[in-house]
C-alpha cells in the first residue's frame, strides 16, 4: 500500500469532519512538500498568533477544530486498521495546544482529546461509504479546491443515498 493512498485517506478524514461541521476548507492536497505529505488548508488554525485567534472563538468551535485534527489518524486507522505516525504527530500536537486553550489540566486535555477522537470517529463512521469515494477522487486529482471538495461530497452523498444503487 502506498504512502499516497494512506495520505489520501488521512486528508479525507480531515476534510469530511470539517465538511460535517461547516468549517472552512480552501484546498486539499496530497502532493508532498518539504514539511508534509498532504494538507487540508482552511479548516486548520494558523500556527502563529494562536492565542489571539483562539480568544475570538467559542469552546464549541474549538472542539470542532480538534475533531478535525483527530480525524486524519482516525480515518487511516478505520481503513487500514492502524494509523500512521507520519503526519499525525503534527495534528496531535496542534490538537493538544488547542485543547490547552480551553482546559485547565493535563487530565482535562486528555479527556477532551479522547472525546473529540470519538466524535470524529462517529462522524467518519456515518460517512463510512463516502470515505473511499472521496479518497479515490483525491488520489485521482491529487489536489482540489474546497469548492470542488464540497461538490464531490454532496454528489457522493446523493448517489450513496439512492435506493437500489449498485444493483
Amino acid at each position: 500500500m502506498s504512502n499516497l493512498k494512506r495520505t489520501a485517506y488521512h486528508e479525507t478524514g480531515h476534510t469530511l469532519v470539517s465538511f460535517y461541521h461547516g468549517l472552512a476548507i480552501k484546498k486539499i492536497t496530497i502532493i508532498p512538500d518539504e514539511k508534509t505529505l498532504g494538507t487540508v488548508e482552511g479548516g486548520k488554525l494558523p500556527q502563529e498568533d494562536l492565542d489571539c485567534y483562539v480568544e475570538s472563538r467559542s469552546k464549541r468551535w474549538i472542539e470542532k477544530e480538534i475533531q478535525s485534527f483527530m480525524a486524519g489518524y482516525t480515518a487511516e486507522k478505520m481503513y487500514f486498521k492502524k494509523g500512521s505516525i507520519q503526519g499525525s504527530q503534527s495534528d496531535y500536537s496542534r490538537a493538544v495546544t488547542l485543547a490547552g486553550c480551553i482546559c485547565g489540566s493535563n487530565e482535562e486535555i486528555g479527556a477532551l482529546l479522547e472525546l473529540c477522537r470519538i466524535r470524529a470517529k462517529n462522524i467518519l463512521t456515518a460517512y463510512n461509504e463516502l470515505l473511499p469515494v472521496f479518497a479515490n477522487a483525491l488520489l485521482e486529482k491529487k489536489e482540489m479546491t474546497g469548492r470542488t471538495a464540497r461538490i464531490i461530497i454532496r454528489e457522493a452523498i446523493i448517489n450513496l443515498s439512492r435506493p437500489g444503487r449498485g444493483t
